[in-house]
């Protein structure tokens, strides 16, 4: 998961915007299958002006590339998804992207895909993210488990963390493989030290289960 370089935002701005929706796309999917081909980040402009472009046209598209059989348009579908819109703390179209996402991971069989997928549901933001992200506390696969730990605590820390999470991460924080543990804890400090309000009892597990390290 890539952090956006300043060249890579730059060419987005200033020589990507005038290009119609169809024209992103086709070049966006290109740089998808090249990053798949070698391995290797690729700077993609095109995928990150899309991720801007807040349209309808654009959802629709994503939307419809996550349920093609080539896993190269699902994952650049499930790339504009994870990041529409950019810039802001809710994500509008996150209750809409949600049911998409979730079909999506329930029957994906290419493991990047996957991951892209997981990480997307994570990064909507939402409530109704959570459930979701929880189905893979278990998983097989390392990457997607530190997906969770890093991901469970998006989804809506306006309000008190259910059971759910708290038991999820007493879970994730004896976990067999330590990347996974690592992120697990450094989730939980950050909700300690930044002082999100929580009730008592649960700063008092949260605590007791740092302390534990």
């Amino acid at each position: 998961m890539h952090r956006i370089s300043s060249h890579e935002s730059l060419l987005a701005q200033i020589c990507y915007p005038h290009l119609t929706t169809t024209a992103l796309l086709a070049q966006a999917l290109e740089v998808v299958r090249q990053d798949r081909e070698s391995g290797q980040y690729i700077p993609n402009p095109a995928l990150l002006t899309l991720q801007r472009r807040v349209t309808e046209e654009v959802f629709a598209a994503a939307s419809a590339l996550c349920m093609r059989p080539d896993p190269a348009e699902r994952q650049l579908g499930v790339l504009i998804l994870r990041e529409f819109p950019v810039q802001g703390s809710t994500m509008p179209f996150a209750v809409r992207a949600l049911p998409v996402l979730e079909r999506l991971v329930e029957c994906e069989t290419d493991e990047q895909v996957l991951l892209f997928g997981v990480c997307a549901i994570g990064w909507q933001q939402h409530p109704l993210a959570r459930p979701l992200l929880l189905r893979f506390l278990h998983h097989p696969d390392a990457a997607l488990r530190q997906l969770i730990a890093s991901n469970l605590t998006n989804c809506d820390l306006t309000n008190p963390l259910p059971p759910e999470p708290i038991r999820a991460y007493e879970h994730l924080c004896q976990d067999p493989d330590s990347d996974v543990r690592w992120d697990a804890y450094a989730t939980l400090k950050k909700l300690v030290d930044d002082d999100v309000i929580l009730p008592s009892e649960q700063k008092t597990a949260l605590t007791r289960l740092l302390a534990e390290d």
